[in-house]
């Protein structure tokens, strides 16, 4: 319960500063000083976000990924957002039968897909325009959630990427189906040398302690050096967070990065690009 606490510093940072604004409005400098400290806390996590600004370079591998929430029945406006963007690939969390279907209508611009169905929360759809092997489904955890690890061939160099989607932190079981399972993702993902790209709704924040893991393998948040952005029920300002995550790992830098729109989800689809390019263009 105490770690649900970590994921909203912009609001605590927003309340702390309107508190601090009407403390000095009303000439209260001294009471006005203890908010102004202790928004010092989640104000420096969010400027972790901003700073340091990341250099424009050429794009050439762009990712999305989108929980397209199984009762969402937007599935035209979806694909014709998905074909307008132009990813590289496409994680779609919560995938039904029926999500299925209809994302059959982007076979033409992604040519190679991979699908898991399930009714309810937990099935995902791949979509990728260029080739890939070495794919493996496996079943994490008690509830057997499904996570993805596939190798794609881009024109750039072999990539992995990792899909991921586990249960929210409502309950203590699922708190700890969540570690557990974001555990499993990261000692999966140090199976290999390759350049890593793990996407999903990780149903965690930059700040939980289940993803503290990930930075101390050298993981980046593609965010960082782009500023806040809420990925999940983001029309409400009091429990909006971002919990859609692209991170990376050897890929080189992320140069763009974006909150798609609001497309019949709770979620908005996140997109980042970066500059990946083979070692011998980078000597």
């Amino acid at each position: 319960m105490l770690d649900l606490c970590n994921h909203f510093q912009a609001q605590y940072f927003g309340f702390l500063s309107l508190l601090v604004l009407w403390l000095v409005i009303r000439r209260q400098f001294r009471a006005a000083a203890i908010p102004s400290l202790l928004a010092l806390i989640p104000g420096v996590r969010l400027a972790e976000l901003w700073f340091p600004r990341v250099p424009l370079k050429p794009q050439t591998l762009q990712v999305t990924t989108f929980n397209v929430y199984g009762g969402n029945n937007r599935y035209e406006t979806t694909v014709t957002w998905a074909i307008e963007e132009g990813s590289d690939f496409l994680y779609f969390a919560e995938a039904t039968p029926e999500w299925i279907a209809e994302l059959s209508k982007l076979d033409e611009a992604y040519p190679y897909s991979i699908d898991h169905p399930l009714n309810g929360s937990f099935g995902f759809a791949f979509r990728s325009k260029h080739p890939f092997h070495l794919t493996d489904i496996q079943s994490v955890g008690r509830l057997a959630l499904p996570l993805l690890d596939t190798v794609i061939q881009t024109p750039s160099g072999e990539i992995r990427v990792l899909g991921a989607h586990p249960v929210p932190p409502a309950t203590r079981f699922w708190a700890d189906e969540r570690d557990a399972y974001l555990a499993e993702l990261r000692e999966r993902a140090a199976r290999s040398n390759l350049p890593t790209v793990i996407v999903g709704d990780l149903n965690a924040t930059r700040w939980s302690h289940a993803m503290t893991g990930f930075w101390e393998d050298g993981y980046i948040d593609s965010a960082r050096g782009h500023g806040f952005s809420a990925t999940w029920s983001r029309e409400n300002p009091i429990l909006a967070v971002p919990i859609d995550h692209i991170l990376t790992r050897g890929l080189g830098p992320c140069v763009l990065r974006s909150t798609g729109p609001k497309l019949g989800s709770d979620h908005r689809p996140v997109t980042a690009g970066f500059d990946f390019r083979p070692a011998r263009e980078t000597d």
